[in-house]
């Protein structure tokens, strides 16, 4: 399983947004420096099989959820897993999925998806979340099989939620691999990304129970702080999978109950009706220090 200017330092310090270099390579293989996992899988996959088909992944699996800030205030997220990603017999194929990491920093956000969300966001207008919850910001990576060979292309795409819709991009594209740069899009504050495939079968197929406890590959994310608000208190977190017709899975983070298979359409979709929170939230991991090196941070998970 698996610019060029001399300015002081300090002005460069504050002009230029964090980037995710530093304490992981974003690379889809799992870090010693996240720890334990703020959250475990305990639903097998509804959508697809457990063998890949050829060098493809056929379904799409959320094992764990690992979060830490690094102390060049970039917010590191690890799912666990893989991404559905195997081509069907035309192309652009209908069967992939998406990956959706919604982030909850600040007041304001929505309850729910608006139908006038930016793409891909708009596809989940009406599904709504905990009490608790209610996401600015939205990062999305999914495959939407445009080659035929491997690796596929991986699409990433981010959206500033607000209470009266939103604004969103795509941040760019790669093949997964290591260090996670995206090309090809608009990424003012250089968000990295990038995913292991490798993963296959940690919990039962299809709907059954289990841990996703061990699984080390998957999709990892580098967000600089500044992308999402410079937040100063608990950043919460939330992931879910979503097929492109659109359909929920049962691939949700933190998990909605055991024994769930397919969730629905987004819009008859209320976190809040489901038993415990889907959603996580990582404290106490320090304010965003304005200086030359941008101080010293620390996760602590909750």
């Amino acid at each position: 399983m698996r610019v060029a200017c001399l300015l002081p330092a300090l002005l460069i310090a504050v002009l230029i947004p964090a980037g995710p270099a530093g304490a992981v390579t974003v690379d889809g293989t799992l870090d010693p420096e996240y720890g334990p996992p703020l959250t475990v899988q305990v639903n097998g996959y509804a959508y697809g099989s457990e063998a890949p088909r050829g060098n493809y992944c056929d379904h799409t699996e959320l094992d764990a959820l690992h979060a830490f800030v690094s102390p060049d205030s970039v917010l590191h997220v690890f799912l666990t897993g893989n991404l559905r990603d195997w081509i069907g017999s035309s192309e652009p194929s209908p069967n992939y999925d998406f990956l959706f990491l919604l982030l909850d920093t600040q007041a304001g956000g929505q309850p729910a998806i608006r139908s006038d969300d930016p793409t891909p966001l708009a596809g989940q207008a009406g599904l709504a979340f905990d009490s608790g919850f209610a996401p600015d910001w939205a990062f999305v990576a999914t495959e939407p099989q445009l080659c035929c060979l491997p690796p596929a292309r991986l699409d990433a795409y981010y959206a500033a939620l607000t209470s009266g819709g939103g604004t969103g991009y795509l941040l760019g594209s790669n093949y997964g691999q290591a260090p996670g740069t995206l090309a090809s899009g608009t990424n003012p504050y250089d968000v990295h990304v990038a995913l292991d495939n490798s993963a296959l079968g940690a919990i039962p197929h299809p709907c059954g129970t289990g841990s996703g406890l061990g699984v080390t590959t998957g999709v990892e994310w580098a967000i600089p702080l500044a992308a999402i608000g410079l937040p100063a208190g608990c950043i919460r977190l939330m992931a879910y999978a979503s097929h492109n017709f659109p359909n929920l899975e049962n691939q949700v983070l933190p998990p909605v109950p055991a024994g769930t298979c397919l969730l629905g359409v987004p819009s008859s979709v209320d976190f809040a009706a489901l038993a415990g929170e889907q959603f996580v939230s990582l404290c106490d991991w320090g304010v965003p220090a304005r200086t030359p090196t941008w101080g010293a941070l620390k996760a602590i998970y909750r």
